[in-house]
């Protein structure tokens, strides 16, 4: 059974652990230990120690060996925080309010009254008060402070908005603007949530907040009115405007707000900017004067109208994807951030790409295999779909509206009242999203007219899906999650049954059908199947076609099938979504990562989402979750070395080919160049292997021969041969002959790493190689009776590794999600201390270790045998306790796997060249937004 840590009877225990941690540097393996308490006793009789002299009748009890599961988490909990901030500015003296009548704390119960946990309002608390701090109340002399904050897509940076006005708001600010994308329905929504999350509605010595909706000069209207505003320095009244990126919207704004000379004395502006990279950035050509329209009327907001400047302007960007806001342009007049870059703290319930995708380094398979392949094939036929030329819709379609239909079946069970969604998203045309819709119709009408056919059809797909991703992967899989006793498990198939009957019933008549309207033009929701068509130009009499949730929890579980394009991205959030349908053939990243509405938060319903996707779109998100990674790991670095945002470009890795996937629009990373190809410090595994007999062969025999190849003087350590001082031109030579996948984006294409090696060893002053046979057990030597391998006179066992999820489209390319052993990659230090030998590094500290000793110059190469795991999944399943993912591989021959490792510092640690913005020395509205073509 999951502990939950979060409580607060281990307060004084996790308190303990953070003082250990800050004012002692204690190690997590000390504090595991508990070797540091007392000089003669360590584990469990020092622990005992400890509670008979630290604790008070009335804390908690705890063993020793929850103490240590307690550690482990906060272990965990600890690497996962990925809060990181550059700055140019010292921080201001911004306070924190305790009172209770302060906006803070009026918000912060806002937030327990929504269900956020302790350690959720926590984070979102540090991160808003750590970006205030970086807020000037006086810029006349200094300019407009510009900052950018990065948070995971749907990961509640909406709550970290609110929460920055409101700490802003204690701190004496008083106007605040929020531009909030380009579609209408969703800019009112975001202005209604906030008035909702800010205003108290109690009284005198409550906070007092006005929404001014679309101001204009020519409005003498209260509020619009500025006679009626008041902005006196202790005022409880604020005000704020939440306004579309749109021109004649904002060039209203600016008009209005700059109107009153006396007003902008005294006003101290914050302007958020959600999804900055959209429409706000410049897109004309840099070498022109122009501007692009939006990014023209933004500015004229933050750096002043006419001349005219207010008392302070703070303008901070929020995106998920900041690829064009880094890449596009720097300069006073510009948007670039260059006062501040925070990023958030995501949640450890947040569920975010890189447990959907994993990440190559440090490498983590996919924890939540919750991705389901559309073949080639499937595929095709949507495209014929679209065309008119196929009446039906493909397995794979299928399959995801059976699996809703379940869902849905599953949560009326469980007694859900909020809505269940699905998402359709295959085209951004409005006629393909018109004959989509009529078919998923016409496919849930057959579900009724042969409803005892599809309820074994539904029976068996419930069986599958239910073992494949079960309560116990998820706990094993998110060890950090705060909420796992509230993770419901799939209801019994007898209970589903019960409700399907019910739902899929001949005398419902609203059985799939839109939302309804009434003679009022209410909004009626019925008991069925809402599909919606989400754009904006389907229309049907009388019924209301575009996504509306209910404003209020009704009795039951709303369903709700949304098909649509391009509307179903930025800003939105389907409530209650458990099957996805995606196939988009966009190549920019930005673009992509945005449309992914299946990241976020799933509270009760973790185990029921599914996600429909071709194999290229995964490979593209693959990338992009690395791209992601690596971002913020290059920010962290660029924020302990002090870097300054204008003072170091921040690098984005880029894909090799643009035919696969872009970063973003060409035009919106003009100041962006190709910074120089380099592997320094490149550490990567090769998890991708097809099973083509001509290719295993031809790496099982350049391998073999390249290790005979060496000197027969060797170092033998238990399962390792390993071979130390090799010059370059013998592993160039072994790299050159090997056959990677095609599929692999970092060795498919050795010949980069190969070339920059050649042009820069001798600048980079590294030393010959280290090379390791990477085997299992003893290694014995050959015997007449053996079969394998002969490598100096011993036959290295092979290592295992088994299959992760489904093959790839091709039928032959799988990854086995994870190949090294970490401590291989510290295998070769000839004098590791205990300590360090016990340690399963990072990539990263794998690399200070190696410094540390000697070897920080020194490149390695680690060689793989694995078995080819010839078994039926009966067998595998039983010889060994695994994640229901996992598959016996049943190659036709062994595999060589391998891991590159050079030394170096943060530098480009990817194969794929990296984008960094030009930073000097000295100091048609192109980006207009298109909910859906006809």
């Amino acid at each position: 059974m999951s502990i939950n840590f979060g409580d607060k009877k281990f307060n004084i225990y996790r308190n303990y652990i953070e003082e250990r941690r800050t004012d002692y540097e204690t190690s997590w393996d000390s504090l595991s230990d508990f070797d540091f308490y007392t000089r003669k006793d360590i584990g469990s009789e020092a622990f005992e120690e400890f509670k008979f002299q630290m604790l008070k009748p009335s804390d908690t009890d705890i063993d020793y060996s929850t103490w240590q599961e307690l550690v482990k988490y906060m272990k965990s909990d600890s690497k996962s925080k990925k809060t990181t901030l550059l700055s140019k500015n010292s921080k201001n003296d911004a306070i924190l309010s305790d009172d209770p009548y302060s906006q803070w704390k009026q918000y912060e119960r806002k937030l327990v009254s929504k269900g956020f946990s302790a350690e959720s309002i926590a984070n979102i608390k540090d991160d808003a008060f750590n970006i205030v701090q970086q807020l000037s109340m006086d810029t006349r002399e200094s300019g407009a402070i510009k900052g950018l904050t990065i948070g995971d897509v749907q990961s509640g940076k909406t709550a970290n908005m609110a929460a920055v006005m409101s700490i802003a708001a204690d701190n004496g600010f008083n106007f605040f603007i929020i531009l909030s994308g380009v579609i209408e329905n969703l800019r009112i929504q975001t202005a209604n949530r906030l008035y909702g999350d800010l205003d108290s509605n109690k009284g005198a010595a409550w906070w007092d907040w006005t929404n001014i909706d679309n101001p204009k000069v020519s409005d003498r209207s209260a509020p619009n009115n500025w006679n009626n505003i008041n902005l006196q320095e202790h005022s409880k009244k604020k005000y704020f405007v939440v306004s579309l990126k749109n021109k004649s919207r904002l060039d209203n704004l600016a008009k209005w707000l700059y109107s009153d000379p006396n007003k902008l004395k005294q006003l101290k502006i914050l302007i958020i900017d959600d999804e900055a990279d959209q429409a706000s950035i410049n897109t004309k050509k840099l070498e022109d004067e122009e501007r692009s329209t939006i990014n023209k009327k933004v500015l004229d907001l933050v750096n002043g109208f006419n001349g005219k400047q207010a008392l302070a302007v703070n303008y901070i960007s929020y995106t998920g994807t900041p690829y064009a806001n880094v890449l596009n342009e720097i300069g006073d007049y510009s948007l670039f951030p260059k006062d501040f870059i925070y990023t958030l703290t995501p949640s450890s319930d947040y569920l975010g790409a890189d447990k959907m995708f994993g990440l190559a380094e440090p490498e983590t398979g996919p924890s939540l295999p919750i991705i389901r392949t559309i073949s080639d094939t499937d595929k095709e036929l949507i495209k014929s779909l679209h065309k008119g030329d196929t009446n039906y819709l493909p397995p794979s379609f299928q399959k995801a509206i059976d699996w809703f239909v379940l869902v849905s079946a599953m949560q009326r069970h469980l007694r859900f009242t909020k809505p269940v969604s699905m998402l359709v998203h295959t085209s951004l045309k409005i006629a393909d999203q018109e004959k989509v819709a009529s078919l998923i119709r016409a496919y849930l009408e057959s579900m009724r007219e042969n409803r005892e056919e599809y309820f074994d059809k539904l029976k068996e797909l419930f069986e599958h899906e239910s073992t494949e991703f079960t309560k116990e992967d998820f706990s094993e899989a998110v060890t950090s999650y705060s909420s796992k006793e509230f993770i419901n498990d799939y209801p019994k198939w007898e209970d589903i049954l019960i409700q399907l009957k019910g739902l899929i019933n001949s005398n419902n008549e609203n059985y799939v059908d839109h939302i309804g309207l009434k003679d009022d033009e209410a909004l009626e929701y019925h008991k069925g199947f809402h599909l919606v068509i989400d754009n904006s130009q389907t229309r049907v009499e009388n019924q209301h076609v575009r996504l509306v949730y209910p404003e209020r929890r009704l009795s039951f579980a709303p369903l709700f099938i949304v098909v649509g394009g391009n509307t179903l991205s930025r800003g939105l959030t389907l409530e209650g979504l458990v099957s996805s349908y995606f196939i988009r053939q966009t190549k920019q990243a930005d673009t992509l990562y945005q449309m992914g509405r299946w990241f976020g938060y799933r509270p009760t319903y973790e185990l029921f989402p599914r996600v429909w996707m071709d194999s290229e779109t995964k490979r593209r998100f693959e990338f992009i979750t690395q791209l992601n990674s690596e971002l913020i790991e290059d920010i962290q670095d660029m924020s302990a070395k002090t870097y300054l945002p204008y003072e170091a470009g921040v690098k984005i890795k880029n894909s090799p080919n643009n035919n696969f996937l872009r970063i973003t629009s060409s035009n919106k990373m003009q100041s962006a160049e190709l910074s120089d190809i380099d592997f320094s410090g490149f550490n990567r595994q090769t998890i991708l292997f097809k099973n083509e007999l001509s290719v295993l062969e031809n790496n099982l025999t350049v391998t073999e021969k390249f290790l005979n190849s060496l000197t027969d003087e060797f170092d033998l350590s238990r399962n390792k041969m390993i071979w130390r001082d090799v010059e370059y031109d013998f592993v160039k030579k072994y790299l050159e002959s090997m056959i990677f996948s095609d599929k692999d984006t970092a060795f498919s294409n050795i010949k980069a790493f190969l070339d920059w090696y050649d042009d820069t060893r001798e600048e980079n002053g590294y030393a010959n190689w280290n090379i390791i046979l990477s085997s299992k057990g003893n290694i014995p030597k050959v015997s007449d009776n053996q079969s394998g391998w002969d490598i100096h006179g011993y036959n290295p066992p092979n290592i295992q590794r088994s299959r992760l999820g489904q093959a790839q489209n091709d039928g032959k390319t799988v990854s086995i999600g994870a190949l090294r052993t970490p401590s291989d990659l510290i295998s070769d230090i000839e004098q590791l201390n205990s300590e360090d030998m016990k340690k399963s590094p990072s990539g990263r500290e794998a690399q200070q270790l190696r410094a540390k000793h000697g070897l920080g110059n020194v490149p390695q190469l680690v060689i793989y045998r694995i078995g080819k795991g010839k078994q039926t999944e009966e067998e595998f399943r039983k010889a060994r306790s695994t994640s229901s993912n996992r598959y016996p591989l049943n190659f036709e021959k062994d595999l060589i796997g391998i891991n590159l490792m050079i030394p170096g510092a943060r530098k480009n640690k990817n194969l794929a060249r990296k984008l960094k913005i030009v930073v000097p020395i000295n100091e048609d509205d192109g980006d207009s937004h298109k909910e859906d073509e006809e």
